[in-house]
């Protein structure tokens, strides 16, 4: 499970205000369109946990904005390589570790796209 905490104990992770500004968002709208406009996977990450946090605490706004449409195409991280599944390696059925960290990574990917199905979805 990713949490705030482990974002704040990881080295690499930026501070949220390094990578976006937050205190002007306060509609789910607005963070919907911020998070697939943004390709920095660690400041997608602070987006959407900062958007639950204010979504359990009822402080996020449900008004409609039909100024905001979202872009053709979520942001993605700029070295990220999207092959045909044809061209993907085996990962074979997780019999050792190798397959079971490729299987893990490929998880990955495919909860970041169903994630932004469900954002476009708004």
């Amino acid at each position: 499970m990713f949490s705030r905490k482990m974002m704040a104990s990881s080295s690499s992770a930026p501070d949220a205000k390094d990578t976006h500004q937050s205190s002007d968002l306060s509609n789910l709208f607005e963070y919907a369109h911020k998070i697939l406009s943004t390709n920095d996977k660690t400041a997608k990450a602070v987006l959407t946990l900062e958007a639950w946090d204010k979504w359990q605490h009822r402080n996020l706004s449900l008004d409609a904005r039909p100024d905001l449409r979202p872009p053709d195409f979520p942001a993605r991280p700029t070295d990220l390589q999207v092959l045909p599944p044809k061209d993907v390696a085996n990962r074979g059925k997780g019999g050792n570790l190798a397959n079971r960290i490729a299987m893990i990574h490929s998880q990955a990917h495919i909860e970041s796209f169903g994630n932004s199905v469900l954002l476009y979805m708004l």
